[in-house]
């Protein structure tokens, strides 16, 4: 586990267990330091954001159903995990190390043609829009300019925009779910975590919220809307682990059969070897003779001691072995073309070589770099045991976030606008010619 998410996890659950402490605490902040009441009903959006226009058309419900029941605060645990499933995939929602590593958004220039505020959908009133849209994308769009023309390049900035302008409305639709069906527990909980994102931001960066405010700016966005976000996605973290983790149910069998199935695939570290390979061809010698007299040759020169690599990257007639200085692996037992081969080098202790050996029409020689012995993982072993819970549970979640999700959707008034589709690609294209140059 990385640092950042070690230290993130850890503050999750020093907030749970602060909260069963019966020394006062300071007042949380509210909801409302993170958003304008105008602004509640705005998406979680996959990528920076900028300001929007406040709509004057309501923000709108998934259902018109009661709140559900979510007195019950999530466990640490709980929400740990749910945390690990509902990644963040905002590009903003951690700043840039530095203006040089981050990727600029789309930028327009004078004569350039840009449709600010214009709609691309809207998911209960609440719009999300085109430049938007194109913002969140740019940096990879950015990325794979530079090694595809312009016709390619249009069809993947088409296929971004889809795909983020889907994963734009799944959160519109996750947050005004969380934002009706959770307390104002749930909702001090999400303030709380969303204020140890900023206090970590600020320590990250030696106290200077300045240089916080700064690093959001170079990607575009803006500290205020990424907080906003951060907020967002923390309540509906704090939803789906309110309404799908206690659902989640794994049994015995359930990790018996995984294992079982996957005990070769996932449990098992099969036996392998890592080889320096020479060839000589009696093609590229010009005759079977020459082939295997240049062979002896270098088996007499790494006998005295000659470095093998070093041989193996001057003469070799196959050109990735050349290239690679002959290193070949690791490979697993029995997988080697070259069988003959293969079982010579399973005889060997790493650091000796084999005497040269025709196969395949070819002359050889090979030397042992490293031998693993291969072991099957026990069922009972903890990390085993360990593994096989995570995935089974993350499946699962998986799952009944994605029918969750589906119904929302199915339950909300979402309307695409086709055109403005057309607007955002050519919004898209106007930078291509900077990134592709």
């Amino acid at each position: 586990m990385d640092a950042r998410l070690g230290l993130t996890l850890g503050l999750l659950t020093a907030t749970f267990f602060t909260g069963c402490s019966s020394e006062p605490e300071p007042r949380p902040l509210g909801s409302d330091a993170f958003y304008r009441r105008d602004d509640r009903g705005g998406a979680i959006q996959p990528g920076p954001r900028v300001p929007q226009t406040p709509s004057d058309q309501p923000s709108g419900k998934v259902t018109d159903a009661p709140a559900e029941n979510t007195a019950a605060t999530p466990s640490a645990d709980a929400l740990q995990f749910v945390t690990k499933q509902v990644k963040s995939t905002t590009p903003g929602t951690q700043p840039a190390e530095s203006p040089k590593q981050s990727a600029r958004p789309v930028t327009y220039e004078v004569g350039q043609y840009v449709s600010v505020g214009a709609i691309i959908a809207e998911v209960n009133g609440t719009p999300i829009y085109a430049d938007n849209v194109v913002r969140a994308i740019a940096p990879l769009l950015a990325a794979r300019a530079k090694d595809l023309d312009e016709q390619p390049f249009r069809n993947l900035a088409s296929s971004e925009i889809n795909r983020q302008v889907e994963d734009m409305i799944r959160a519109e639709v996750a947050y005004a779910a969380a934002d009706r069906n959770t307390s104002a527990e749930d909702k001090t909980t999400a303030d709380r975590i969303t204020q140890q994102w900023r206090d970590r931001l600020k320590t990250e960066n030696k106290g200077s919220m300045e240089e916080v405010r700064r690093k959001f700016r170079d990607q575009g966005t803006t500290y205020d809307d990424a907080a906003k976000e951060e907020y967002r996605r923390n309540l509906v973290r704090v939803y789906y682990t309110k309404k799908l983790f206690p659902r989640i149910q794994v049994t015995a069998d359930d990790l018996r059969r995984y294992y079982d199935k996957n005990r070769d695939a996932l449990f098992t570290q099969h036996d392998t070897l890592t080889f320096r390979l020479i060839k000589i061809s009696p093609d590229s010698m010009g005759s079977d003779a020459l082939a295997q007299k240049k062979a002896d040759e270098l088996a007499a020169r790494i006998s005295r001691g000659e470095d093998f690599a070093t041989i193996a990257g001057e003469i070799n007639h196959d050109p990735n072995l050349l290239r690679n200085k002959g290193l070949t692996g690791p490979i697993d037992r029995g997988a080697y073309r070259l069988e003959s081969i293969e079982n010579a080098l399973w005889q060997l202790h790493p650091g000796e070589a084999t005497p040269v050996m025709k196969a395949d029409g070819a002359y050889y020689l090979a030397k042992l770099e490293t031998k693993t012995n291969g072991r099957t993982q026990a069922f009972e072993e903890n990390a085993v045991q360990g593994r096989m819970l995570e995935t089974l549970r993350s499946d699962q979640f998986a799952k009944m976030r994605r029918d969750m999700e589906s119904q929302l959707q199915k339950d909300s008034v979402v309307n695409r606008n086709a055109p403005t589709y057309a607007t955002a690609l050519e919004m898209a294209m106007q930078g291509y010619p900077k990134w592709h140059n």
